[in-house]
């Protein structure tokens, strides 16, 4: 038969009128044991969850019949309901064993109108599965370090920050802190000709400026040729031709020239020495008594 509905003032819970006989999950209100709750699907249908208690005279559920009547308590049935809807409850964020309420209730006749009663309150066992997941609220983040580079020519470096996360591991909640690199903002501007331990700084890269690749300054290969070095840090490529200094990377205005003891360097400038004439890919044309070579 249909479980029917009346509204009373409050649900009764099982219990005696002592405070420490009421069962779990249910409060002593004057002389009564009401049962507690969070939401209106721990109560019964005829009641409304209201100040944590369960209480009647709410609308009824939606699958509540019309009232049926009766005159004693066998005419409502005879079998329990249980109602074990009630939420999981865990000791620890990472416990994967807890209990939930299950409440028991009879079949009951009250006032002509059949009706149920609290029989039974009770917790039962239920499981979950934590591992993996965050414990101890969400991450903690510090700030983003300065940018850092590996030298004075590198134009990309790396920042970082400490990442502080908590998570589940076999039911233990356990707190690591890793380091966060970033690669993605941390850019910048060298110039060509910056001092670095090497030397000078070319597109980046640290190098000396008497190495062939960059002889005197950047821009300059000579190729199968030595970087001569002329003294205090100045250098050119040896030459046998003016031609072979502009595929070397000096300007058309580079000559070859000779200096007294030594082999013939490309020299910078224009063939008239005029005002402002330079021959350098980088750099400046530096003049001397016997000869000019590019430098920083």
């Amino acid at each position: 038969m249909r479980r029917v509905v009346l509204a009373l003032t409050v649900a009764l819970a099982a219990c005696s009128s002592a405070p420490a006989d009421c069962p779990p999950s249910t409060r002593l209100v004057g002389d009564t044991c009401l049962v507690t709750c969070s939401a209106a699907s721990e109560c019964l249908s005829t009641e409304a969850c209201v100040d944590g208690l369960c209480t009647r005279g709410a609308a009824p559920h939606d699958d509540a019949g019309p009232p049926v009547g009766c005159t004693r308590n066998r005419d409502c049935g005879e079998q329990p309901r249980i109602d074990d809807s009630a939420a999981c409850e865990f000791a620890e964020d990472c416990a994967n064993d807890g209990t939930h309420l299950v409440l028991t209730f009879k079949p009951e006749c009250q006032a002509g109108v059949c009706g149920e009663s609290a029989l039974e309150s009770k917790r039962e066992a239920c499981q979950r599965d934590t591992e993996g997941e965050t414990c101890n609220g969400p991450s903690a983040e510090s700030p983003w370090s300065p940018c850092g580079y590996h030298d004075a020519c590198v134009l990309t470096g790396t920042r970082n920050r400490m990442i502080t996360k908590s998570t589940c591991q076999s039911s233990a909640c356990i707190t690591l802190t890793n380091v966060e690199v970033d690669m993605t903002m941390c850019t910048r501007q060298v110039e060509n000709g910056t001092r670095c331990a090497a030397g000078i700084c070319c597109s980046g890269s640290c190098v000396s400026p008497s190495d062939r690749t960059s002889c005197g300054v950047c821009g300059v290969d000579c190729g199968n040729r030595r970087c001569l070095t002329l003294g205090n840090e100045r250098f050119a490529c040896g030459c046998e031709g003016s031609s072979e200094c502009s595929g070397f990377g000096y300007g058309p205005d580079t000559t070859c020239g000779g200096l007294a003891g030594t082999n013939s360097i490309c020299q910078c400038g224009c063939p008239d020495s005029s005002a402002g004439c330079s021959s350098c890919p980088d750099g400046s044309c530096m003049r001397g008594v016997t000869s000019n070579w590019c430098s920083y």
